[in-house]
């Protein structure tokens, strides 16, 4: 969410809380609000007037603190250069890893996942080849070229390339 909307959430949830804790004020039968209630004869006395207003105290109380949570960040790598620091994103760095194996022949579905550790770039792929490759071979190939083309294009030092093999496949032919 934008910092706008955060705020726009907030400011409607504290008002809805207001007026449902109202509401559910005047439906109860509770002494100090008598003034009050003489113009909501209607929902006075009513539990289910009572209950809705609680209920709509809670869902705005919810949209509240929901609002109230950090904006979230995208993943960025800090990496410096010779004229100063760039950041680069995970959703770009997992774009170059899906273009370095789109070339590997044999290879039919990725998907990839990364994290940061100390030693570098962890990079998960999980993927779908067709039958009748060499699993390790093929597995070689791919954490080699991931490696390789991800440090090149991006500077960033690559720790590790896992590989799960998830699916072998038959290659399917277009009529």
């Amino acid at each position: 969410m934008k910092g706008l909307t955060k705020l726009l959430i907030a400011v409607y949830s504290l008002v809805v809380m207001a007026i449902s804790a109202l509401v559910a004020g005047l439906a109860a039968p509770l002494p100090f609000l008598d003034d009050l209630r003489t113009s909501f004869l209607l929902i006075y006395n009513n539990w289910l007037f009572a209950l809705l207003g609680i209920a709509v105290f809670f869902l705005a109380l919810w949209a509240f603190l929901l609002s109230l949570r950090p904006l979230e960040k995208s993943k960025t790598i800090d990496h410096p250069g010779e004229l100063g620091e760039y950041r680069i994103s995970f959703e770009a760095l997992e774009n170059l890893v899906l273009q370095a194996v789109r070339d590997i022949q044999g290879v039919r579905d990725t998907r990839s996942r990364l994290s940061l550790k100390e030693e570098g770039l962890v990079i998960d792929l999980r993927i779908g080849t067709l039958p009748d490759l060499k699993v390790p071979e093929l597995v070689e190939e791919i954490q080699r070229k991931v490696k390789d083309y991800v440090q090149e294009t991006s500077g960033v030092e690559v720790a590790e390339v896992k590989v799960l093999v998830e699916t072998i496949t038959k290659e399917t032919r277009r009529k």
